[in-house]
Protein backbone atom coordinates (compact mmCIF):
# COMPACT_ATOMS: atom_id res chain seq x y z
CA UNK A 1 0.00 0.00 0.00
CA UNK A 2 0.84 3.60 -1.12
CA UNK A 3 -0.52 6.85 -0.30
CA UNK A 4 0.05 9.95 -2.30
CA UNK A 5 -0.75 14.01 -1.26
CA UNK A 6 -3.07 15.11 -4.25
CA UNK A 7 -3.86 18.66 -3.22
CA UNK A 8 -2.25 21.78 -3.34
CA UNK A 9 0.13 23.35 -0.84
CA UNK A 10 -2.66 25.73 0.55
CA UNK A 11 -5.17 22.87 1.40
CA UNK A 12 -5.36 23.24 5.45
CA UNK A 13 -5.41 19.23 5.65
CA UNK A 14 -1.80 17.84 5.78
CA UNK A 15 -1.88 13.91 5.93
CA UNK A 16 1.18 12.63 7.27
CA UNK A 17 0.07 8.60 7.27
CA UNK A 18 -2.46 6.28 5.59
CA UNK A 19 -2.77 2.84 7.59
CA UNK A 20 -4.75 0.31 6.22
CA UNK A 21 -6.56 -2.43 8.83
CA UNK A 22 -5.06 -5.70 7.57
CA UNK A 23 -3.97 -6.64 4.15
CA UNK A 24 -7.53 -5.90 2.13
CA UNK A 25 -9.18 -9.06 0.99
CA UNK A 26 -12.16 -9.55 -0.78
CA UNK A 27 -15.61 -10.80 0.89
CA UNK A 28 -14.65 -9.40 4.13
CA UNK A 29 -14.38 -5.64 5.48
CA UNK A 30 -11.67 -3.74 4.78
CA UNK A 31 -10.60 0.08 6.81
CA UNK A 32 -8.51 2.69 6.00
CA UNK A 33 -7.32 5.44 8.52
CA UNK A 34 -5.93 8.77 7.04
CA UNK A 35 -4.46 11.15 9.89
CA UNK A 36 -2.32 13.96 9.85
CA UNK A 37 -3.00 17.89 10.78
CA UNK A 38 -5.05 20.46 9.85
CA UNK A 39 -3.55 24.55 9.28
CA UNK A 40 -6.03 27.25 10.22
CA UNK A 41 -10.02 27.08 10.68
CA UNK A 42 -11.32 24.40 8.84
CA UNK A 43 -15.81 23.34 8.72
CA UNK A 44 -15.48 20.26 6.46
CA UNK A 45 -18.53 19.12 4.64
CA UNK A 46 -17.88 16.21 2.80
CA UNK A 47 -15.72 13.73 1.54
CA UNK A 48 -15.63 12.47 -2.53
CA UNK A 49 -14.74 9.13 -2.39
CA UNK A 50 -13.41 7.81 -6.45
CA UNK A 51 -11.89 4.32 -7.25
CA UNK A 52 -10.14 3.17 -9.93
CA UNK A 53 -9.22 -0.45 -11.00
CA UNK A 54 -6.46 -0.73 -13.15
CA UNK A 55 -6.63 2.74 -14.24
CA UNK A 56 -10.77 2.61 -15.04
CA UNK A 57 -13.10 4.15 -12.82
CA UNK A 58 -15.20 1.43 -10.48
CA UNK A 59 -16.91 3.44 -8.20
CA UNK A 60 -17.85 7.05 -6.81
CA UNK A 61 -19.80 8.46 -3.65
CA UNK A 62 -20.00 11.19 -1.45
CA UNK A 63 -19.29 10.90 2.37
CA UNK A 64 -21.15 13.46 4.27
CA UNK A 65 -18.54 14.92 7.01
CA UNK A 66 -19.48 17.94 9.07
CA UNK A 67 -16.47 18.39 11.34
CA UNK A 68 -14.79 21.37 12.61
CA UNK A 69 -11.26 21.78 12.72
CA UNK A 70 -9.42 24.73 14.15
CA UNK A 71 -5.27 25.57 13.25
CA UNK A 72 -3.04 22.64 15.10
CA UNK A 73 -5.37 20.04 15.10
CA UNK A 74 -4.94 16.98 14.65
CA UNK A 75 -6.79 15.21 11.83
CA UNK A 76 -8.22 11.73 11.51
CA UNK A 77 -10.73 10.01 8.67
CA UNK A 78 -11.61 6.40 9.04
CA UNK A 79 -13.23 4.42 6.07
CA UNK A 80 -14.81 0.82 6.16
CA UNK A 81 -15.99 -0.97 2.91
CA UNK A 82 -17.45 -4.17 3.02
CA UNK A 83 -15.29 -6.34 -0.71
CA UNK A 84 -17.79 -8.78 -2.15
CA UNK A 85 -16.08 -11.96 -2.31
CA UNK A 86 -16.39 -11.65 -6.69
CA UNK A 87 -14.71 -8.28 -6.49
CA UNK A 88 -12.39 -8.37 -9.51
CA UNK A 89 -8.59 -8.51 -8.66
CA UNK A 90 -5.95 -5.68 -9.56
CA UNK A 91 -4.47 -2.48 -8.89
CA UNK A 92 -6.94 -0.53 -6.98
CA UNK A 93 -6.47 3.62 -6.54
CA UNK A 94 -8.79 4.98 -4.20
CA UNK A 95 -8.82 8.77 -4.05
CA UNK A 96 -10.14 10.47 -1.24
CA UNK A 97 -11.05 14.85 -1.74
CA UNK A 98 -11.68 16.59 1.72
CA UNK A 99 -14.33 19.43 0.62
CA UNK A 100 -15.42 22.35 2.65
CA UNK A 101 -18.36 23.84 3.61
CA UNK A 102 -17.87 26.29 0.56
CA UNK A 103 -17.36 23.28 -1.67
CA UNK A 104 -13.63 24.24 -1.98
CA UNK A 105 -11.01 21.62 -1.73
CA UNK A 106 -9.17 21.65 1.74
CA UNK A 107 -7.15 18.33 1.23
CA UNK A 108 -6.42 15.19 -1.14
CA UNK A 109 -4.90 11.71 -0.68
CA UNK A 110 -4.61 8.97 -3.13
CA UNK A 111 -4.08 5.42 -1.56
CA UNK A 112 -2.86 2.43 -4.10
CA UNK A 113 -2.89 -1.36 -3.30
CA UNK A 114 -3.90 -4.37 -4.61
CA UNK A 115 -6.27 -6.74 -4.24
Amino acid sequence: MTFTNCGGAADPIKVTAVTIGATPTKGGDNSITITGSVAGHLELKEVDLKVLLNGSQLHTETIPKTDVYDDGDAFNFNYSVSVPSFAPSGKYDVSFSFKNTAAGSSGCTDVTFNL
